[in-house]
């Protein structure tokens, strides 16, 4: 049951992810990578720290849950 699953899964076409970061953090262009790998499809933005702030303000994402990036998923 689970190989059908995965054969099941994989024949969707992949999902855009928007990753929203600033490149001076390390940790994030390694996390994207991961994900790459993992079938994910990543686009990448760089982004101020104060853009970054703006996007996070926009997803009302509270301020005691903001990382060094934001990614965003519109998958239905």
């Amino acid at each position: 049951m689970l190989i059908l699953l995965i054969v099941f899964s994989s024949t969707f076409p992949k999902q855009e992810i928007t990753a929203y970061y600033n490149p001076g953090y390390g940790c994030c262009t390694s996390y994207f990578s991961k994900l790459e790998k993992e079938g994910f499809v990543i686009k990448r933005v760089k982004v101020s720290n104060e853009e970054l702030d703006r996007v996070k303000n926009r997803l009302n994402i509270p301020l005691n849950l903001r990382s060094c990036h934001t990614m965003v998923y519109e998958g239905s």
